[in-house]
């Protein structure tokens, strides 16, 4: 354990009203302990006590790293901040814990100090509390910035009650600031509940009848039942969290984009308590599979199912979203053999499609009409509420080409005809028919990959360029004009070194007619650059094979033999002017 400064006896800074040895409502409780390298007086509170705000000043001046000792197994979640922040974050430590009685330094935030900056403390609800240091560590005075090399997006999966009962409705969007800390470029807000939206909303359809499942539903956990009543003070209220979401991550500098499940459903027991009113008011409109029966989902083949998406999404432009996430991953089917996809099919084939295996290549190629039709019309729409304004859509996909295209996803299509600007491939695949998929499936195990489409057989859509574990998500740029993809990943130095990953330049002015590329087999693979010039330049000094087959599929790329270019990475980012190199998330 190594440290700048750490408060280990807490009994020395809290005020006698708020502390007392014996566990009581509304103070906290101290506790002696010692361990191999400390001694102290630690800070608990059981459920639901309502330990109370405490101030902890740090007499500290410079930059420093700050970190919380939670006693495992005791301390479950905090509420902290400074007091010029505008909520207060929530912080907890990670899983597993050790054997045993430990204590877990959890990092909460790197500050710049004057020496009478304060933390503000206090317990979170039903969490337990128990934290027995406050531990700084002191860091280089560098400017803080967000990363210039990659692009990071980040999830936030919007259920109301996912951090129990928010102070206020300002509080509903308590975790802009700790993303932005991360340096986020884009944020995804979950904004739907089974197909219907999760704020009050102008359409009527939309609109999901929460005082009818308040009066007569059961619920299965009580976070859901929480949730309904959460939603049901935004409507008493007419607060929209999204539009102040939006607001505060744009005011960060970063986009904000409405994140959808993408499927009109009706939970299944014992959690049925939510549910899509356009499915159970339009059972026709279910996806049917081939066996003839039922699915739970809606179908995309039909236009009135579409057109809700279309006013989920609007809306979001219409509350200053910079887009929308389309989370396709956790949507699928979209559409399978429904009557007007039966009835295409007869008309292209003159056959029945449900007579034939499900990956037959013909019955994939109908699913992705109707799909791509969906997807026009959601870009057709979006950009007319967007009234001139650039509108992204992102959308979250199967990792391979193969499961893409089993479920009717057609990214090339999607590409050619600029109907998304950032493709993110997910880490995990889903079965898409007979024998094992390439690379899908595995546990902590991702691909980054390029942006643009090549056909090379069942490692299909993605042409992959390194690989390494994960768990959290963070992403890549890889760009081609104003087409960017994301991959998912973990391992934040392999990421943010990624500088040239999948970047394609094309500039006349100094005759480059070639990429930048990686080589798989390396064992560094996001460490080198390669450049290709008409001149034959050699701009490096670390060589790496021009991979011919990826910039031979690529409108206005060429390879020229085998030629080879390098150098030192860093000099080479800082001749923008000199190269056309063009990095950053922009």
């Amino acid at each position: 354990m190594s440290y700048d400064w750490i408060l280990t006896d807490f009994s020395t800074v809290l005020p006698a009203e708020k502390a007392s040895r014996a566990a009581r409502p509304g103070i906290w409780q101290l506790a002696d302990y010692r361990t191999d390298e400390l001694t102290g007086t630690l800070i608990m509170a059981n459920p639901d006590v309502a330990a109370p705000e405490i101030a902890i000043t740090l007499p500290l001046q410079g930059r420093y790293e700050i970190y919380l000792g939670f006693f495992e197994n005791f301390g479950d979640r905090l509420k902290l901040k400074l007091p010029s922040d505008r909520c207060y974050e929530r912080l907890a430590p990670s899983q597993p814990f050790g054997t045993g009685p430990n204590f877990q330094d959890v990092y909460w935030r790197t500050l710049d100090l004057t020496g009478n900056e304060q933390i503000l403390i206090k317990q979170d609800g039903a969490f337990r509390a128990a934290v027995g240091y406050i531990m700084a560590k002191k860091v280089a005075d560098e400017p803080l910035q967000r990363h210039g090399r990659c692009l990071l997006h980040v999830t936030d999966d919007g259920f109301p009650s996912n951090w129990g009962k928010p102070d206020d409705h300002e509080d509903e969007s308590w975790l802009v600031e700790p993303l932005m800390h991360l340096g986020c470029n884009y944020i995804s807000l979950g904004i739907d509940i089974c197909g219907l939206a999760n704020y009050p909303t102008r359409h009527d359809s939309l609109r999901i009848p929460l005082q009818e499942i308040l009066d007569n539903d059961v619920f299965a956990w009580e976070h859901a039942k929480l949730a309904v009543e959460l939603m049901l003070e935004c409507e008493a209220d007419g607060y929209q969290v999204p539009k102040r979401y939006y607001e505060l991550v744009q005011q960060q500098g970063a986009q904000a984009l409405g994140y959808s499940r993408m499927a009109h459903i009706h939970a299944s027991p014992p959690y049925d308590a939510m549910y899509s009113t356009l499915y159970d008011a339009h059972q026709e409109y279910r996806c049917i599979d081939i066996s003839g029966v039922a699915v739970n989902r809606l179908s995309y083949a039909f236009p009135e199912v579409r057109q809700e998406f279309a006013k989920l999404f609007t809306e979001q432009v219409e509350m200053g979203a910079n887009g929308v996430n389309m989370v396709f991953v956790r949507g699928l089917p979209a559409v399978l053999y429904e009557e007007p996809v039966r009835a295409r099919f007869q008309e292209l084939y003159g056959e029945d499609c449900m007579q034939l295996p499900e990956n037959d290549p013909r019955a994939q190629k109908v699913r992705m009409e109707f799909v791509t039709t969906f997807m026009r019309e959601q870009r057709k729409a979006l950009d007319a509420a967007g009234s001139g304004r650039k509108i992204n859509i992102l959308v979250s996909v199967p990792a391979t080409r193969e499961i893409c295209e089993f479920y009717g996803l057609d990214i090339p299509t999607w590409i050619a005809e600029g109907l998304i600007d950032i493709l993110c491939p997910y880490k995990f695949g889903i079965d898409a028919g007979e024998g094992e998929v390439t690379g899908v499936g595995k546990p902590r195990f991702i691909r980054a990959v390029a942006a643009c489409p090549v056909d090379s057989g069942k490692d299909g859509l993605f042409k992959p360029i390194a690989e390494f574990s994960d768990s959290l998500r963070r992403g890549q740029k890889m760009a081609l004009g104003k087409f960017r993809c994301f991959s998912e990943s973990n391992d934040g130095g392999d990421i943010l070194g990624a500088t040239a990953l999948g970047l394609l330049l094309t500039t006349a002015k100094h005759g480059f007619v070639a990429r930048l590329a990686v080589d798989v087999e390396s064992t560094h693979p996001l460490r080198s650059i390669d450049l290709v010039s008409r001149e034959r330049d050699v701009l490096d000094a670390e060589f790496l094979q021009v991979d011919r087959h990826f910039a031979g599929g690529l409108d206005g790329v060429e390879v020229q033999g085998n030629l080879l270019a390098g150098g030192d990475r860093g000099d080479l980012l800082n001749r923008e002017e000199d190269t056309g190199l063009v990095v950053g998330p922009e």
